[in-house]
């Protein structure tokens, strides 16, 4: 069962996952030993930040969604679309058994924010950090709108 969520900037999202290695020389115990799955939200200028987490031992998924920290239509941006929204709510229910959900995004303060406050209501974790009220309200409001449709359950 999920028992932590984790909103954090891509900068500290690499902190929290080098965290789980330990240095070559070391005593071998990494600092964290946590089983979790990240989610990284990532600028869709120049494709993304050109970075992807994938799995090890103690990453069991990894989720990579493009779309920009915007909350409608603007000219040369993107917003979350659906099929990001599903693509997030069927992430979040296949890794509901890790203890640690990590989000991030760029600065770790919008879009990152907006889904750990709708995965902690879906999933019933807390977050580790308080939200700053600058969720973005688009993707709260999709992720919500589509998880009481019950649309993550449909199939692909």
């Amino acid at each position: 069962m999920m028992e932590r969520i984790v909103v954090a900037s891509v900068f500290e999202a690499f902190d929290y996952v080098m965290d789980h290695v330990f240095p070559y020389g070391g005593d071998g115990r990494p600092a964290r030993t946590d089983e979790y799955a990240i989610i990284c939200v990532q600028d869709t200028q120049n494709d993304g930040f050109g970075i992807a987490f994938q799995e090890n031992a103690y990453c069991k998924g990894a989720l990579t969604v493009l779309f920009d920290d915007v909350e409608g239509p603007l000219h040369g941006y993107r917003p979350m679309g659906e099929s990001q929204a599903l693509e997030i709510l069927r992430f979040i229910e296949d890794y509901r058994d890790v203890e640690t959900l990590l989000v991030c995004c760029y600065g770790g303060q919008s879009r990152s924010q907006a889904i750990g406050v709708f995965a902690a209501q879906m999933a019933g974790a807390p977050r580790l950090c308080p939200s700053n009220g600058r969720e973005n309200a688009h993707v709260l409001k999709m992720l919500q709108h589509m998880y009481s449709h019950g649309e993550s359950q449909e199939t692909n």
